[in-house]
This record gives C-alpha cells, structure tokens and sequence, in this order.
C-alpha cells in the first residue's frame, strides 16, 4: 500500500468512526436527499395538478375522509414492502462491499466524505424517510378512524373545508411521489458499488494473470 493510500484510508476511517453519533448521521442523512431543480419543478407540477383536480373534480364526487383512508391504507402496505426491499438492499450492499471494493470505496473521496460513507449515509437517509412514511400513515390512520365521515372543520364553509383538504391531499401525494423519486437514487447507487465490485474483481483477475 502507498504511503498516501495508507493516509488516505486512515483519514477517512476515522471520520466514519467520529461521525457514529445519531445526530450527525441524521443530519449527513437529510443532506443527500436534496432535491435537483428538475424534480423540484416535476414535483410542483404535480402538485398543481392534482390540488385542481381534488378542488374542481374529485371533492364533488368523493367522501374526503372515506378517500383519504383508503389511500393512507394503501400507501401504508406499498411503504412497508418497500422498506423491506431497501433492508434487502442494504445487505446487498454490505455483501458487495468487502475486500478490495471496501478498501476502494473508504479510501476514495466524494466531496469532503469518502464514497463509502456517502453511500452508507444514503441507504440510511432512505430507509429512514419510508419509516417515516410509515410512522406518518400510522397516525393519519388513528385520526382518520377516530372523527366521522362526514367531519369538517366547522369555521369554514364548504369551499373552504374543500380548499384546505385540497391542499393537505396533494401535500401528502407529493410526499409519498418524493419518496418514490428517492428510489431511483437507491438503485442507482446499488448499481455503482455492484460495477465497482465487478471492475475491481476483474483487476484484480487480470494482475494475477500476469503473474
């Protein structure tokens, strides 16, 4: 090993170690699900969209708290699968990054972190983000069952009660599309540590040929 390899992987083995804290992690975490402009402007869209579609469409022909359970119920079984899949991912990932992938992946930089804990930070910022997902429908649930299905808020009218629950459904759909979003990055990096795996496996195929 180079002497500036060696100093390199000891820098950034200790910044794993120092960052072990919750608070820290959490916040390196909420960090890397920044939003792109372009999802930014997709999400707005939507959001749009659908508040039009539930003021003019959908509040004439639907029961608010009837709908808004069924989707919370839905969405909560969807959130669930996909938390599973992610922890499935995670041990993909911890398989993939042994060996030489793992000496490469701390000792090489991504900005001011190293790629393993860029990654690491990442798994952890999604998993956490459905568990959120889940934690929010558990207690939309328990509200959503406790009032009746014909409850509004009674210091508005009509229109206002439809404007309000307009604004909170497409709210809570851009969550839950976000979340959706997020997944992209999942695989994406899953597909990075499995080609770095390959390429450094093939490397490594290939100096022993040579020798």
């Amino acid at each position: 090993m180079q002497p500036n390899d060696k100093k390199k992987l000891s820098q950034n083995a200790d910044q794993l170690l120092q960052g072990l804290i919750f608070k820290e992690v959490l916040k390196r975490s909420i960090t890397s699900l920044k939003f792109s402009k372009n999802r930014l402007f997709i999400l707005i869209g939507f959001f749009i969209a659908f508040f039009n579609l539930y003021l003019f469409v959908f509040t004439k022909h639907i029961n608010g708290i009837e709908h808004t359970l069924t989707i919370v119920e839905n969405v909560t079984t969807f959130s669930i699968t996909i938390l599973a899949v992610l922890i499935t991912g995670y041990a993909i990932f911890q398989a993939l990054a042994t060996g030489s992938t793992l000496y490469n992946l701390v000792k090489t930089k991504q900005g001011s972190v190293s790629y393993f804990m860029r990654y690491n930070d990442y798994f952890f910022s999604v998993s956490l983000l459905y568990l959120s997902v889940i934690v929010l429908n558990f207690l939309l649930f328990i509200f959503l069952n406790g009032i009746p299905v014909n409850w509004s808020l009674p210091f508005y009218c009509t229109n206002g009660n439809n404007t309000i629950y307009s604004f909170l459904m497409s709210l809570y759909i851009i969550l839950i599309l976000n979340s959706l979003f997020e997944l992209k990055s999942f695989i994406f990096n899953l597909y990075s540590v499995f080609s770095t795996n390959a390429a450094i496996a093939a490397i490594n195929k290939a100096n022993e040929s040579d020798e």
